[in-house]
């Protein structure tokens, strides 16, 4: 990734946000592969990498009282994700621009499917048979019969035969384990 923008909006920006910027900053390290980050070396690991690293702030969101919202660019084009609190309970309230309502801890595993009817079904025939089980989901779509993102919170991490199955009938395009 060549940037990496963390966006504070609403509440939040009456607070330092240092802390949760070199936090959140370590973890993305660490999960683009950069091993064990120290959080108060962070800024500079990232640096050393290349990796610019910008803080933006807005006084509202409109649809949230305060929000946290991580947007990362590179090569391959641009990732983000947004994050808010409903009462002392964090959710991530938007991936890629799409809303949806997902616990960010455990296996989170992101489907990118056409929206048709029985999909759901399917995904979830397909999990029961390689013994994986819901835990929670979230479903956005753009339109009818358009582009869908299924988010499921699992209680294990799908194997590979799983999602291969999974991508084979060509209605989910990507499929991808997110471990918190």
């Amino acid at each position: 990734m060549d940037s990496l923008n963390i966006n504070y909006s609403g509440k939040i920006n009456d607070h330092d946000t240092t802390p949760i910027t070199r936090s959140v900053l370590a973890a993305f390290l660490r999960a683009a592969g950069g091993g064990e980050v120290n959080v108060v070396n962070a800024p500079a690991f990232a640096e050393n990498l290349g990796l610019k690293v910008t803080e933006s702030r807005e006084s509202s969101h409109g649809d949230f009282a305060e929000l946290i919202e991580l947007t990362a660019t590179g090569e391959g084009g641009w990732v983000s994700v947004a994050g808010t609190f409903f009462g002392s309970t964090p959710r991530i309230v938007i991936i890629n621009g799409r809303h949806v309502e997902a616990r960010p801890e455990g296996v989170i595993f992101l489907l990118e499917n056409r929206d048709r009817p029985g999909i759901v079904g399917h995904v979830g025939m397909l999990l029961g048979k390689h013994k994986v089980n819901i835990a929670g989901m979230s479903l956005s779509r753009n339109e009818a019969g358009g582009e869908a993102l299924t988010v499921l919170n699992l209680d294990s991490v799908p194997g590979a035969a799983l999602i291969k199955e999974l991508t084979a009938e060509g209605d989910i395009h990507t499929a991808q384990v997110v471990q918190l």
